[in-house]
C-alpha cells in the first residue's frame, strides 16, 4: 500500500460537503467518464466515486492541489525578449523570401502565395509524383529540389504566423519584453496532460525558448525529466535489461538508433540523428504505431526502407526487451487502465492503442504535478511543458534546487517504489538569462 492509498483510506468522508468543481481541470476526464456525462447534475454520484476509489481520489486531490499554481502561471505569463521581434523575426522573414525566390525558378510565384495548381502542373510535366502536403514533400525530397523547397516554405510560413504575428497580436509590450499568456487546462486528455490554449505555450519551439527572459534578477531553470517514457516502461514491465541500462547510465536511444542505422543503411549520420531515430522508433512501438507508419518515418531518412526491414527491426527490439512486448500486449487487452495509483476501470471507451498510451502519459502527468508542488515551496513555478517545469531561481542557490529534486525523488518512490530515478531530472537554464546559475 502506497503513502497515497493510506492517506485516502483515512479521509474518505471529506468529499461530502466540499465543492468538487476544478476550474482548470475536467472531472469527466479525471474520473474516466464519457465526455457527455453531466457532472454538475450528478454531484452526489461523483462524490461517491471519489469516496469509493483510492485511484480517483488520489488523482482528484493532486489535481485540486495544483489549481492555484495553474492560476498563477496563467496570470503571470512568459516574457519574450524584444530582440526576438526586432532581430530574429526579420531574419526569418528574409529566409522565407529567399525560399520563395528559389521556388520561383521552377514555378511562377505571385506575391508570397504558392499556387498549388501550378505546382501540380510542374510535377506532372516532369513525370514527378503529385504532392500537396508536408509528409509527401518530405518523402519525395530526394527526387527534385522543389519538394524540399515547398516543405521549407510551409514550415517557415507557419512558424512566422504562429510565433511572430500572433505573439505580437496577443502579447503585451513591457519594458522587459512582450508578455505572452494563454489559457491553461489540466486533463486536456484523459491521461492528465496540461495544455495551454489560445497561445500554445506548452509547444514553445526551441528558437523561441532561447528568448524567454526572467522578470527580475533571478534565472529561469528547466527541471526536465530524462527518458521519462522508457523509465516508466521499464518500471511497469519489470524489464531486466532496461532497468540495468538505466542503472549504469547507458544511452538507450543511441543504441536503438545505431541498430536501426545499420539495418536501413543510414550512413554518415551524426550522433544526434542516430539518437533521434532511435527515440522515434521506440516511441512508435510504445504508442502502438503500425509497420506502415514506422516505414514512412524511416523513409524520411532513407527512402528505400521496406516493410520487411521494419519487421526485422521490431523483432530485434522486442527480442532485446522481451518483458516489454508482453507488457504492451497486455495493456491493449486489459479492461482496466494502469495509473500510478493503481488499476481502474473506465466508463469512457478506450481503443487498444489508447490503453497502451495511457499509463505513460498518466504517470508523466502525475510526476510533473508532484514536482510542481514540491518546487513551489521554494521557488516560483512559471511554466510547464509536458515533462518539464520552469522555475525562477536565485543565481547562487543550486543546492536548494538539488534539495527539491531529492524531495521529489522521495515522493515519487512513495508512489512508484523502485522506480529508476538515477539521473531522472536534468537542470538547465532557459532563455535570455543574463546571470549564470551557481
Amino acid at each position: 500500500m502506497t503513502h497515497f492509498q493510506q492517506h485516502h483510506d483515512v479521509g474518505v468522508g471529506r468529499y461530502g460537503l466540499a465543492d468538487i468543481d476544478l476550474p482548470y481541470s475536467s472531472l469527466q476526464k479525471i474520473l474516466l467518464l464519457p465526455l457527455n456525462y453531466d457532472v454538475e447534475s450528478r454531484g452526489p454520484h461523483v462524490r461517491r466515486i471519489l469516496q469509493a476509489s483510492n485511484v480517483f481520489s488520489s488523482l482528484y486531490d493532486l489535481e485540486k492541489s495544483i489549481q492555484p499554481l495553474l492560476s498563477t502561471i496563467e496570470s503571470r505569463g512568459l516574457i519574450v525578449a524584444e530582440r526576438w521581434f526586432s532581430d530574429v523575426l526579420p531574419k526569418r522573414q528574409d529566409e522565407l523570401n529567399r525560399t520563395i525566390e528559389e521556388i520561383s525558378k521552377y514555378v511562377l510565384v505571385e506575391g508570397n502565395e504558392i499556387d498549388t495548381s501550378r505546382v501540380t502542373d510542374f510535377l506532372i510535366r516532369n513525370d514527378l509524383p503529385a504532392a500537396n502536403d508536408n509528409d509527401k514533400f518530405q518523402m519525395y525530397r530526394n527526387l527534385h529540389p522543389l519538394y524540399e523547397l515547398l516543405l521549407k516554405n510551409n514550415k517557415q510560413q507557419q512558424f512566422l504566423k504562429q510565433w511572430g504575428n500572433k505573439l505580437l497580436a496577443e502579447g503585451r509590450r513591457t519594458e522587459s519584453g512582450v508578455v505572452i499568456k494563454g489559457n491553461w487546462q489540466s486533463f486536456s486528455s484523459y491521461s492528465g496532460r496540461m495544455f495551454c490554449k489560445q497561445l500554445p505555450l506548452t509547444s514553445l519551439p526551441k528558437a523561441v525558448r532561447e528568448f524567454i527572459t526572467s522578470p527580475d534578477e533571478r534565472v529561469i531553470l528547466s527541471l526536465d525529466f530524462n527518458n521519462a517514457e522508457l523509465r516508466i516502461l521499464a518500471y511497469y514491465s519489470k524489464c531486466t535489461k532496461l532497468l540495468e541500462q538505466f542503472e549504469i547510465g547507458e544511452d538507450i536511444h543511441f543504441q536503438t538508433g545505431t541498430m536501426i542505422a545499420q539495418a536501413i543503411g543510414l550512413k554518415d549520420a551524426n550522433v544526434a540523428v542516430i539518437r533521434k531515430t532511435g527515440k522515434q522508433f521506440a516511441f512508435a512501438l510504445l504508442y502502438g504505431a503500425g509497420t506502415s507508419m514506422i516505414v514512412n518515418n524511416l523513409r524520411k531518412l532513407v527512402p528505400t526502407v521496406t516493410s520487411a526491414t521494419v519487421s526485422q527491426l521490431v523483432t530485434a527490439f522486442f527480442k532485446t526487451y522481451p518483458e516489454v512486448h508482453l507488457f504492451l500486449d497486455n495493456l491493449e487487452k486489459d479492461s482496466h487502465l494502469l495509473t500510478p495509483f493503481g488499476r481502474i476501470k473506465p466508463l469512457a471507451t478506450f481503443k487498444p492503442t489508447q490503453k497502451r498510451n495511457y499509463p505513460f502519459q498518466s504517470s508523466i502527468a502525475v510526476a510533473v504535478k508532484q514536482l510542481m508542488l514540491i518546487a513551489n515551496k521554494r521557488f516560483d513555478v512559471v511554466h510547464v511543458i509536458h515533462d518539464e517545469i520552469w522555475i525562477l531561481a536565485p543565481t547562487r542557490e543550486p543546492t536548494v534546487v538539488e534539495e527539491v529534486i531529492e524531495e521529489f525523488y522521495h515522493q515519487l518512490l512513495n508512489i512508484l517504489p523502485d522506480f529508476p530515478i538515477s539521473g531522472f531530472i536534468k537542470v538547465e537554464p532557459i532563455g535570455g538569462n543574463t546571470h549564470e546559475h551557481g
